[in-house]
């Protein structure tokens, strides 16, 4: 009788952590979200290497656009003086395209799914040169993970690719968790590698803090 009732509890303490995460059950695709005025996210970004913290950004969206959205971006680097620049992203939550014609990063393709994959190109300034970069992404799994501003439920998209300043040329890998309730990233580990395979740099980025505002169905539900 006793494991009788130890089973039924599990059970039931089973289905309500699923009932706290739709998405588990539903088997359907996560959908792009909607960012709103004042919607802001604090990471910190560390070295992958030595561990050492290289500053903390705070990313608030400033303004809806056509096609996306305008954001402001606080950086507070280590031992350096703040700054803040605009960025932009489009309704997919990737960089806003920066020269007509040419393709950018695709860092999400949504809907989102486990087992999904696309791929993109895109280049990047590096020290006065530009350095093109490909990978392919894909939707690996959905888990909880835990990060400093809290316990989430995640999709972790495993990317691989590669850089090309030729004559030069290496290795990269990304790993990335996107929380659908918190409508971004919240870890990244990226890994760059030299042309003989050792590492040139590696970084790991994690939300700190979030301070979303509520939407009209949370407002009405008050």
């Amino acid at each position: 009788m006793h494991r009788f009732l130890t089973l039924c509890c599990l059970c039931v303490i089973s289905v309500l952590a699923r009932a706290q995460d739709p998405i588990a059950t539903s088997g359907s695709a996560e959908q792009v979200p909607v960012l709103q005025v004042g919607d802001t996210w604090t990471h910190e970004q560390f070295d992958g290497l030595t561990g050492l913290s290289r500053g903390r950004t705070i990313s608030r969206v400033k303004q809806v656009i056509s096609g996306g959205y305008l954001l402001e971006n606080e950086f507070d680097g280590n031992g350096g003086a703040a700054s803040t620049r605009q960025g932009r992203l489009d309704a997919q939550l990737n960089p806003w395209p920066r020269n007509v014609g040419k393709r950018d990063e695709k860092a999400y393709e949504f809907p989102l799914a486990v087992g999904k994959v696309w791929s993109s190109e895109w280049s990047v300034e590096f020290e006065g040169q530009t350095v093109l970069q490909q990978m392919k992404r894909r939707v690996a799994a959905l888990e909880r993970i835990q990060v400093p501003a809290g316990e989430f439920l995640a999709y972790r998209i495993e990317g691989e690719g590669r850089w090309s300043n030729p004559p030069w040329n290496g290795r990269l890998t990304e790993t990335r968790w996107y929380a659908p309730r918190v409508k971004r990233a919240i870890k990244l580990i990226e890994e760059f590698r030299l042309p003989n395979g050792l590492p040139q740099e590696s970084k790991r980025t994690e939300l700190i803090r979030l301070d979303l505002v509520p939407t009209s169905t949370e407002n009405n539900g008050r």
